[in-house]
């Protein structure tokens, strides 16, 4: 009792705030809780220009290649930040050329090599913030000029 708990030896439960069952050397670790996971205005400052174009590709139509050679092309009608892309009126193609025509594919981020998307894309509001912190970059560091070499 009191003395396994004033050599810290004490074993933390359910009641402590700690994980139920934990074994030994996870006994430190707290149970996340509701209020501590990040709000979807924090998590979105935290997404990529890649995953943001993503996002705007839902709804036409995408290619994608997996690491197998896979090729599957549909319209995409969800993704995540994690890149899991839900894609419907799917035309599959095998790495042996076989052709499969499917109604959903769910595919799983990191087993895609590299996605086509549509060319719209490129006028993308996305890329306006690329382009404004380019142009920032741009007038602190100007490109140094190199001397004029006197030809011989």
């Amino acid at each position: 009792g009191i003395e396994e708990a004033r050599r810290g030896d004490r074993r933390l439960g359910p009641r402590d705030g700690w994980a139920a069952g934990a074994r030994p050397r996870d006994r430190r670790r707290p149970v996340a809780t509701a209020g501590a996971a990040p709000t979807m205005a924090t998590a979105s400052k935290a997404i990529g220009v890649p995953i943001k174009l993503l996002h705007e590709t839902e709804g036409h139509m995408v290619t994608i290649e997996l690491r197998n050679g896979e090729i599957y092309r549909g319209h995409l009608n969800e993704s995540e930040e994690t890149m899991n892309c839900l894609i419907t009126d799917v035309v599959a193609t095998a790495k042996d050329g076989r052709v499969t025509k499917m109604e959903n594919v769910y595919i799983r981020g990191s087993q895609i090599r590299f996605m086509i998307l549509p060319d719209m894309l490129k006028d993308s509001p996305v890329f306006d913030k690329v382009k404004q912190l380019k142009r920032q970059d741009d007038a602190k560091h100007p490109p140094k000029k190199r001397p004029q070499r006197k030809g011989k």
